[in-house]
């Protein structure tokens, strides 16, 4: 809690007058940070989806119909 006291400390002093000021640049950060983690999950998720269909058609795939 305290970096976010420096960072409101450092803000203030650039010219952030109000309060809301504030909060909509750690909400525009925070909104920032979350579409990251969904774009990594995404692509994460992509492929173990990948990996899971390559292994079971290479191992089971002839016992369920897949070739």
């Amino acid at each position: 809690m305290l970096a976010a006291g420096d960072q409101m400390g450092m803000a203030r002093a650039v010219g952030a007058e109000a309060a809301l000021q504030l909060v909509e640049s750690f909400l525009a950060e925070g909104m920032g940070y979350d579409l990251g983690a969904a774009v990594v999950g995404l692509i994460a998720g992509i492929g173990v989806t990948v990996l899971m269909v390559t292994i079971i058609r290479s191992t089971a795939g002839e016992v369920l119909g897949w070739t």
